[in-house]
């Protein structure tokens, strides 16, 4: 996913179902069909963005 950090659009490089979690594991949001997530939203900090297969990866929303 690029580009991390960000402020406000997020890309993801596979299209389909997208979980935006916190560090306290909270769902913030889920996307599906798409490889754009927009985080413009969220307050600064780590945000945690994982798939349908199971894959998680950190983000820093600037």
């Amino acid at each position: 996913m690029y580009p991390n950090p960000t402020s406000d659009i997020l890309r993801v490089f596979v299209k389909g179902t997208h979980s935006i979690t916190d560090l306290s594991g909270r769902v913030l949001q889920q996307v599906a069909n798409t490889t754009t997530i927009d985080v413009s939203s969220f307050n600064a900090g780590v945000y945690f963005i994982s798939n349908q297969q199971g894959e998680t990866k950190s983000c820093i929303k600037n």
